[in-house]
């Protein structure tokens, strides 16, 4: 069930996420490969509520945060990653029913 909702979201946002529009957030991811803590950086130019997902490729959600309100600004969450397992994920922010993803690797220390 995860993996079809999963499927949906991404069929919602469609190819907005790859191009580049002038509000989208930007989203970076630093350092990337991570061993122990990965941070996730974007710019908000409005305030919104946001959700950061970090899924596996074999589409198992390793992480859910509701950060709530975001207001406008450059803002940065920062992940602990040294129990994931190694591998790719991708990272996703749900803002105001847009999805914003990009990939990210964890590799073993």
């Amino acid at each position: 069930m995860l993996l079809g909702n999963w499927a949906m979201l991404q069929a919602q946002s469609g190819q907005d996420s790859f191009y580049g529009k002038k509000d989208d957030p930007q989203l970076h991811i630093s350092p990337n490969p991570a061993v122990c803590e990965v941070h996730f950086t974007w710019t908000m130019h409005k305030a919104a509520p946001v959700i950061l997902t970090l899924v596996d490729l074999e589409g198992c959600m390793s992480l859910s945060i509701n950060l709530g309100e975001v207001p406008p600004s450059t803002f940065t969450k920062s992940v602990y990653v040294e129990a994931f397992d190694p591998g790719t994920y991708t990272a996703s922010l749900a803002i105001e029913g847009r999805i914003y993803s990009k990939t990210f690797i964890v590799q073993e220390e």
